[in-house]
């Protein structure tokens, strides 16, 4: 099926439009409607057995979270730097603080993030959070080979996580690096086949190579997943940047289990007679729950 030179033509002023705004959007996260603000899977981080953390100190962090997700990033701000200040060893709570300064977007807060997440990886160059918020912001500062390293670093480590796979296939798509856009976008969805703005990636990227009919394929789903309550759609708005984009709430730490009680889970049986019953049917069995 080819497409019709009217819609094609329609669809690259499409395509220029949305790289531009993509761009744009990169340093100026906006706050979604109503519509648009479900919440995103929570994932608690691990904290190391040497990081000593008060269970106020936990609930703390996991209140500005809390208010990431209502989009309130400067209070939110306001208690991951407390919090960061008083532990300085505690990186994920730094990249918390990274995370709402660039989301605030106050002047100068992408280089204050910038600083934030470099001073995290200085400590850690492993840290999977820092190493994605970098190349966030290296995609926001048109810096796509700096920004793929930051992202195929992720991806290679974390293979299964779909938006690192799909930022490194923007950062080809722009680097128009076709052939290699595709293979990641392909990734991508191999890992969530309702990433909807992958098969847009795809869209455009056999567009360019010429692939019409591929092109066609990849625009159609595409269209499909407009009404799916599962799509997925990338976009610089806190939630909609992958997992690694988020600040992360830390598990409070759980009571000790109580000892199972001795005995049987139920006491032995005793008959009961019904003063009304039939006389085939004269009693019955009743097992009643063992007393602890």
């Amino acid at each position: 099926m080819k497409l019709d030179q009217c819609r094609l033509s329609s669809l690259a002023a499409l395509a220029v439009l949305a790289v531009t705004v993509c761009l744009a959007a990169c340093g100026r996260p906006t706050e979604p409607t109503e519509a648009e603000t479900d919440e995103a899977d929570q994932v608690e981080l691990d904290v190391p057995m040497e990081l000593e953390l008060t269970e106020e100190t936990i609930r703390r962090n996991n209140r500005g979270v809390g208010l990431m997700g209502r989009y309130q990033y400067d209070q939110a701000r306001e208690i991951f730097l407390e919090l960061a200040e008083a532990h300085p060893e505690w990186l994920d709570v730094r990249v918390n603080l990274a995370i709402a300064t660039l989301n605030r977007q106050n002047e100068g807060d992408e280089r204050r993030a910038m600083e934030i997440l470099e001073s995290v990886l200085e400590r850690d160059p492993e840290h999977l959070r820092a190493r994605y918020g970098t190349g966030l912001l290296m995609l926001y500062l048109d810096r796509p080979d700096e920004a793929r390293e930051a992202f195929k670093f992720v991806a290679t480590r974390v293979p299964e996580d779909p938006h690192a796979a799909y930022y490194v296939g923007q950062t080809f798509l722009q680097a128009r690096r076709l052939d290699e856009a595709r293979q990641w976008f392909e990734r991508a969805i191999e890992h969530d086949p309702y990433l909807r703005s992958a098969y847009y990636g795809l869209f455009l990227a056999n567009r360019q190579l010429d692939r019409m009919d591929e092109a066609e394929r990849r625009l159609e789903m595409f269209e499909r997943l407009d009404a799916n309550p599962r799509a997925v759609s990338v976009d610089f708005i806190y939630t909609r940047m992958g997992r690694f984009g988020e600040a992360k709430a830390v598990d409070l730490p759980r009571g000790e289990k109580a000892d199972r009680p001795e005995g049987p889970l139920f006491a032995g049986g005793r008959r009961l007679v019904l003063t009304n019953a039939d006389e085939r049917h004269d009693d019955v069995t009743w097992i009643a729950p063992a007393r602890e």
